[in-house]
């Protein structure tokens, strides 16, 4: 079948883009004649499939069927005939692995050079990012090995055998890489009954295009007036030449410059106060391109009653539950103190063993400053004090209680992926297992939603060895695996709970919003526009030969989104930060130097005003948080010392004395002076027994005392004290001789 030349809609950009989208769509069936179950609608991300199919159901006519509306990546598996088993992000990872390990050591340092080449959980990644980004352009690893220069064809003449072994890999589990299924189905029977529509597809992938070639009926739908159609080529998708080094129009007025990210949020919320008549909540919109100001929006939008809403979700790494098992798998992987520390922080695993108000943690640290232990692994060292046993009989109750929670994989475990999912579902089953998941309070909701995707993400990895070899995982692959996963995965933001709803986006899903009131954040570099995510194998010089996402095209892409803001929205605000959170200064973003000469000068004094002075302060004032305090009596007493505390800090001391607060170091590597003197002491109360004292022999005394040192540190460090600690018992064994 021959295909015809690809119809190119062009909307215009004097209104936001999904309502222009909605219409032009419709109006493009109707005067084709053609059947909305047939069509198949591509957008760039699910954010933007979820936006369209709202409008649509809004708008559409009623007796339409409805369309098929899919993001970029999933179009090849809808077109093709014979639908493809994909493979999971879990089976993707342990295929990675299976490959490098079978990969000799001179491929793996042909990859990576040093140190990186032994570690393959570090290559695997490597090489994952690089496979996609290649696969999404329609290449493999040999094509470039072929392409390449002579000095880095050993490189890639390595991935491409890895990069076999790992497709081989997956075909033993029935399944394939989405990233490659676009790029190998050039030799797939596709669906020929399909009316595909790309909508807004400003950078789309080489592998995109080349499955699109193949297709009868298409047409793609450009977010861009007509007198642009040279900016962009036969498939809607940007010339980098035409708009990479584009100006950008908007008043001067429409920039403010600030001091750091509270001052950003502060004078986001102004803008939107001083607009008459004042918008509706879903009339306005918060760009965030730099997330370091999420929080400072967030509390910011808090303060003002309104409920911030941040449309990318949270990650399910920061659930509740995920930081319960990952917590525990920390520490059964390394056994470190920090981390038992980390999971008797936990309130769910304080619950689990039955405490609560912090007394694991507490006990914890008695015993730890006591004994300073290198590793919490049943090896207790016995304790001296009342005090510390007690705290010693509540550790090892937790300890026993985690394990049992890890059924039959324990310390130094090593199971097959279906294993840990088993042991990790016994964790959440027994910890949650009471949870409502009908919850709709906002915090509850979270939670029961987090539960449900951590069951789906065990659900996958207890599925990932279906068909494959059951590869092992030892405690620390599986965390770092599960970290990762539960990374990669983000909770949808909670119904709202009656208060005005603000929504806080990501640069890239801004162009697909809708709000009239735009305000932009974080209009700096690195920013604005975006920078390069995706180091390793792929250099910069390689991409540009490669024609893949270098920075030329992130640039192009970035103008044109702002060109369409600008243009679209009533009004649109641009903020720049001097500093970041941490007071580093920052530089604004080159765009806002894309202007007429006689604006440039302007644009840098405000920036960089010649005195200090001239800096505009930012709206509104903060408040500064009081803590209330409730009555306590005094001391009656004071102690000598008192006086000097007090005059250092009188809050210190009223925390310290008054409120009876102590703290204990979050770490202890080594003994403090006090403890190593205490030790010493108990060495030579030796010295009181009579015969011991009264002799003159000076290998027996030697003896007695190293001998007695030996001892009180195997109680009290056990065998395999931090080395700083060996080293100080040899220290004060020296000093005894």
């Amino acid at each position: 079948m021959a295909q015809r030349s690809i119809e190119r809609v062009f909307l215009g950009w004097e209104r936001p883009f999904l309502p222009l989208a909605c219409e032009a769509w419709i109006a493009h069936v109707e005067r084709q004649g053609l059947d909305p179950a047939r069509c198949v609608l591509v957008l760039a991300g699910r954010r933007a499939v979820r936006r369209l199919e709202e409008q649509l159901a809004l708008k559409a006519p009623a007796h339409w069927s409805p369309p098929r509306i899919v993001s970029e990546g999933e179009l090849a598996n809808v077109l093709r005939r014979e639908r493809a088993a994909l493979a999971s992000e879990w089976q993707r990872a342990l295929a990675w692995r299976e490959a490098l390990a079978a990969a000799s050591a001179e491929e793996r340092a042909a990859l990576w050079s040093g140190a990186g080449g032994s570690d393959i959980a570090g290559l695997a990644r490597v090489c994952a990012r690089a496979f996609d980004e290649l696969a999404r352009e329609g290449l493999d690893g040999a094509q470039v090995a072929a392409a390449s220069a002579a000095g880095s064809r050993e490189r890639w003449t390595a991935f491409a055998a890895v990069e076999a072994r790992y497709v081989a890999a997956l075909a033993t589990r029935g399944c394939i890489d989405p990233a490659a299924l676009a790029r190998d189905s050039a030799q797939v029977e596709l669906c020929d009954d399909l009316d595909v529509q790309l909508f807004g597809l400003a950078d789309s992938p080489r592998a995109l295009r080349q499955l699109v070639r193949r297709l009868d009926r298409v047409t793609s739908f450009v977010f861009a007036p007509a007198s642009e159609a040279a900016g962009f080529d036969e498939f809607g998708a940007l010339r980098a030449e035409a708009w990479a080094e584009r100006g950008i129009e908007f008043s001067s007025e429409r920039w403010l410059v600030v001091d750091g990210p509270d001052d950003q949020a502060r004078a986001a919320l102004e803008v939107f106060a001083q607009l008459e008549p004042k918008p509706r909540p879903e009339q306005v919109a918060i760009g965030v391109p730099d997330e370091d100001v999420l929080p400072f929006l967030e509390r910011r939008l808090l303060e003002a009653g309104c409920e911030p809403r941040w449309a990318g979700g949270r990650k399910l790494s920061a659930s509740r539950a995920a930081q319960l098992v990952l917590a525990a798998l920390e520490w059964l992987a390394h056994g470190a103190p920090d981390a038992f520390s980390r999971l008797l922080a936990h309130p769910d695993f304080e619950a689990l063993c039955g405490g609560a108000g912090g007394e694991l943690g507490a006990a914890l640290d008695r015993f730890v400053a006591a004994h300073v232990p290198s590793r919490i692994d049943g090896e207790w060292a016995t304790p001296a004090r009342s005090t510390t046993r007690a705290a010693l009989g509540l550790l090892e109750s937790a300890r026993t209680r985690a394990l049992e929670l890890f059924d039959s994989v324990g310390v130094g475990g090593v199971a097959t992926s279906a294993q840990w999912a088993d042991a990790l579902s016994n964790w959440l089953r027994t910890a949650y297992g009471s949870a409502d998941l009908a919850a709709r309070e906002p915090r509850a909701w979270r939670h029961a939603r987090s539960l449900e995707a951590l069951a789906n993400v065990l659900a996958e990895v207890r599925d990932a060895d279906a068909g494959g070899a059951g590869l092992e995982l030892d405690v620390a692959s599986l965390r770092e695996l599960f970290l990762a996963r539960l990374e990669a995965l983000e909770i949808p933001p909670p119904p709202g709970d009656g208060r005005p709803l603000v929504e806080l986006i990501g640069w890239l899903e801004l162009v697909v919003d809708d709000a009239p009131q735009l305000v932009i954040t974080g209009v700096q570099e690195g920013s604005l526009p975006t920078s390069s995510n995706a180091a390793g194998l792929l250099s910069e010089a390689l991409r540009r030969e490669l024609g893949l996402g270098h920075e030329a095209r992130r640039v192009a892409r970035d103008v044109w989104a702002l060109c369409a803001l600008l243009a679209s929205r009533e009004r649109v605000t641009l903020i720049t930060g001097r500093r970041n959170a941490a007071r580093d200064p920052l530089r604004p973003s080159r765009f806002v130097f894309r202007c007429a000469d006689e604006l440039l000068v302007e644009r840098v004094r405000k920036v960089w005003p010649e005195h200090e002075a001239q800096n505009v302060p930012p709206p509104g004032q903060p408040t500064l948080y009081r803590p209330p305090f409730e009555a306590h009596a005094a001391p009656s007493t004071l102690r000598v010392t008192d006086f000097g505390a007090y005059l250092a800090s009188p809050y210190a001391f009223y925390v310290q004395r008054v409120l009876g607060l102590t703290s204990a170091p979050a770490r202890v590597l080594e003994l403090d002076p006090l403890a190593f003197g205490s030790l010493a002491h108990e060495v030579l109360e030796a010295l009181g027994d009579a015969t011991l004292r009264a002799s003159s022999d000076e290998s027996r005394l030697r003896a007695e005392l190293t001998g007695r040192l030996d001892e009180l540190a195997r109680l009290r460090f056990g065998r395999a004290p931090l080395p700083a600690v060996a080293l100080q018992v040899e220290k004060l064994r020296g000093r005894l001789e």
